[in-house]
């Protein structure tokens, strides 16, 4: 048996449906709106809709009650769609208002309200069926072709749109032509002219495109068709080096969410367009790093991850060892952008650990560890990533130039020329493994980021006197110690910038356990190979660039 509350809904959505008066059922919309915006009416319909207890051949209680829920929210559907079809295909001459466009958009949001029915895990469950989710999105696009409609609330269609795009339990019912055309609704406002006249428009189009991304990766769609498109669009933006309005007003973190989330999600399929629209890209967000804060930051953050992802899956498709950075065009990152990037990214961190010294000042004399937040820790992963990738190439880079070899020399020691003539790739007799020279390895980017910035003189000073004759003889053995000495310049660093730093070597540590950010280890047998039955990628082998005991050393 109904409850009062749900036969009261259903009476007005059954006599908004078969109104013929414009008048009358937009009273009727409003009351009906007003009813469902109410916490208690909601709750109400839960309890009414909520059987006291479930036979042997029916449904559980949670799912008969999503199921009468369901069913009634379809009732308001479907009658609130119907009420602005009617009123355009009828006879009447009262104008189209924005309450009549708005109607099916005001209750998609309070079918979203709170009522007290969760899952298992504490998310609101969806009340709207497949076909009330297709019928609000044939609703919005088909209002979007509406000049008259546009012109009364385009910006209220565009947020529709934007939460029907933001929940994946919606998402998951577009068909592929939906698909299509919400890309076309929102190509046709990301463009120069749609910023320069509505920037609150093109701000929305942004956050619907990272939306409909976002929701497509939770659910594990694919979307290689609309890659190439889409980056194309956002690096014509970058290229033109966007409005300040709108760098303001977020969209720059929209749209590189979006091409993160891009890169992480289709890394194969990347690699062809970003060769042709990555580099405008790449250079938007080397120029816009330093000025940037708060969800932009992380954005470019989340970024410039994904760009050393999808480097790295192109390497490994190149034939390079895993980790090693792929060739992509023009929007490669060479050594240049790494080592700009890890100066951007320290330099951010140095900047954050002042004003949080500023801020929090007790915390820092009483030396509490902070766990950092979701955000922190993707820019310490950031940081170690960039560190082991510039350490990793300026190790090599150093090791060519000690080795003194030409590219024909070098290559001379791996072909061989046989009796018929014919040439045969051999593994020559492997160099050992030995450490970079101090007055080489004190300049590389570990040392100069970290290390240099971790030392003091009067504690360096400290340390060598508190050790025994023996213990510093044992020392001065190491290479460790000798790249101490070439840091004897190095100035003072205050104990908060200290704690911060270490807060990165701690990340280097957990990313990198092996050493690959602060090894200082050149030559062949410096490459060894992980177990084949541990982190394959893609089937193959992975190799890493361990550090030795002296690197550990000083380190510590």
């Amino acid at each position: 048996m109904k409850g009062p509350t749900v036969e009261k809904i259903e009476k007005l959505a059954n006599k908004l449906y078969n109104e013929t008066k414009v008048l009358e059922r937009r009273n009727q919309g409003k009351e009906l709106l007003s009813l469902l915006k109410k916490k208690e009416v909601r709750r109400k319909l839960v309890n009414e809709c909520t059987p006291d207890k479930a036979g042997p051949d029916d449904l559980s209680i949670p799912a008969q009650r999503r199921l009468r829920l369901s069913q009634l929210w379809s009732l308001v559907v479907v009658a609130a769609v119907s009420s602005v079809s009617n009123h355009r295909s009828g006879k009447s001459k009262a104008k189209l208002q924005q309450f009549d466009v708005d109607f099916p958009y005001h209750l998609l949001i309070a079918s979203e309200e709170p009522d007290g029915v969760f899952d298992n895990d504490s998310l609101a469950i969806p009340k709207l069926a497949k076909k009330d989710v297709n019928r609000l999105l044939n609703y919005c696009l088909n209002m979007l072709d509406d000049e008259e409609a546009l012109k009364l609330s385009e910006t209220n269609l565009l947020l529709m749109l934007r939460q029907l795009c933001s929940k994946e339990d919606y998402v998951g019912y577009f068909s592929k032509s939906k698909y299509t055309k919400v890309f076309g609704e929102i190509n046709e406002r990301l463009t120069p002219a749609c910023e320069k006249e509505a920037p609150g428009i093109f701000k929305i189009a942004a956050e619907i495109l990272e939306s409909l991304f976002r929701s497509c990766r939770k659910l594990g769609r694919q979307m290689d068709e609309y890659i190439s498109g889409t980056l194309q669009i956002i690096a014509i933006w970058c290229k033109r080096g966007g409005d300040e309005r709108t760098k303001r007003s977020g969209a720059l973190a929209d749209l590189y969410n979006t091409v993160a989330t891009i890169l992480f999600t289709h890394p194969d399929h990347s690699i062809g367009p970003l060769k042709r629209f990555g580099r405008p890209i790449l250079s938007c967000c080397k120029k816009c790093y330093a000025s940037s804060n708060g969800m932009q930051k992380d954005a470019l953050n989340n970024y410039v991850l994904s760009m050393l992802f999808v480097s790295q899956v192109a390497g490994d498709y190149q034939g390079m060892l895993t980790g090693d950075m792929g060739h992509l065009g023009k929007a490669t990152m060479s050594d240049q952008h790494i080592n700009d990037f890890l100066d951007l990214v320290m330099e951010d961190s140095a900047r954050s650990l002042i004003d949080d010294e500023s801020h929090q000042g007790k915390r820092s004399i009483n030396h509490k560890w902070i766990k950092p937040d979701l955000k922190q820790q993707r820019h310490l992963e950031l940081v170690a990533r960039l560190l082991a990738i510039a350490q990793r190439r300026y190790l090599a880079q150093a090791e060519l130039t000690l080795m003194g070899e030409s590219v024909e020399e070098g290559l001379g020691k791996y072909l061989k020329v046989r009796e018929d003539i014919s040439s045969i790739w051999v593994d020559p007799k492997p160099q050992i493994a030995k450490p970079c020279p101090p007055d080489v390895f004190v300049e590389s980017p570990f040392m100069k980021h970290v290390v240099k910035r971790l030392i003091a003189n009067s504690q360096k000073t400290a340390v060598a006197k508190q050790n025994s004759a023996s213990e510093r003889s044992t020392i001065r053995n190491n290479s460790g110690f000798k790249v101490l000495e070439y840091l004897q310049q190095t100035g003072h660093v205050s104990q908060g910038t200290q704690v911060g730093l270490l807060a990165i070597v701690c990340a280097c540590i957990e990313m990198f356990p092996a050493g690959d950010c602060w090894t200082s280890m050149i030559g062949c047998e410096s490459w060894l190979r992980c177990p084949s039955s541990s982190n394959d990628l893609h089937g193959g082998v992975l190799y890493f660039h361990p550090s030795s005991l002296d690197d550990l050393h000083l380190l510590v």
